[in-house]
């Protein structure tokens, strides 16, 4: 593992540190300030609360796992096809959205009227939130399809509201997926056993364009994976 991953590890852990673990039988009841201060067991003490540290470290940490486990997936599948082709693969390649998608763009601009701000500066969304755009989606025929996918990105982004992400509403990823990804190519390619990766833009508008064409859609053909902000894929070649 190399050092840039062991490092973001270690903050990663450093943000969610364990409760107190008692040793000494004396140590199993604590007099709660206030004014009730009847003893009472530890373990019945609420959880120690963290700020949310350095965000960008821990969003490019749980990119760079989530991205590796989806790239594991993908490389079985792209091997046993080419092994059926007689193959090998000589070159491996990663692409990126930089964009986001309309949908989550909407999401994220419809909380942002609902946000609230508590006693200390915190943004937080009211419990009302999130029925009240499940309500406005069931009434458009045209979002009303996409409703699951969409309530579960919104209970996405409260939960990293709750959690003091005040970036949760904010446009983008809060990191470069290229540079996380090529400062761990060493962690990338011994995970994955490949000898090296180059990472690529995946251009959404002439990509697009190119697939919608007529010209470029064979009969019975599958539809090519694409990738998404912070879902990138992995492509090898012949």
């Amino acid at each position: 593992v190399c050092e840039h991953v062991y490092k973001m590890m270690l903050d990663n852990n450093a943000l969610n540190p364990p409760p107190p673990k008692p040793h000494q039988p004396t140590d199993l009841f604590f007099q709660p300030e206030g004014a009730n201060r009847t003893n009472m067991l530890c373990w019945d003490a609420r959880w120690p609360s963290s700020s949310p540290g350095n965000l960008k470290v821990s969003r490019s940490f749980a990119f760079l796992r989530q991205a590796l486990a989806s790239f594991r997936v993908q490389l079985d599948k792209q091997v046993a096809a080419l092994k059926k082709r007689n193959t090998n693969a000589t070159e491996a390649l990663i692409l990126i959205s930089l964009r986001e998608s309309e949908t989550k763009t909407m999401v994220k601009n419809i909380l942002k009227r609902y946000v609230m701000i508590e006693g200390n500066a915190r943004y937080v969304l009211p419990s009302d939130a999130l029925p009240r755009l499940k309500a406005h989606i069931m009434a458009d025929s045209l979002l009303r399809p996409k409703a699951k996918e969409i309530m579960q990105f919104a209970a996405y982004v409260r939960d990293q509201m709750n959690q003091g992400d005040s970036q949760a509403l904010d446009g983008g990823l809060g990191y470069d997926q290229s540079e996380v990804l090529l400062a761990n190519s060493r962690y990338i390619n011994n995970a994955l056993g490949i000898a090296g990766f180059r990472v690529e833009v995946f251009r959404d508008d002439e990509d697009a364009n190119e697939r919608d064409s007529p010209a470029c859609q064979p009969k019975n053909k599958a539809k090519k994976a694409t990738p998404t902000l912070g879902n990138p894929i992995l492509v090898l070649s012949p």
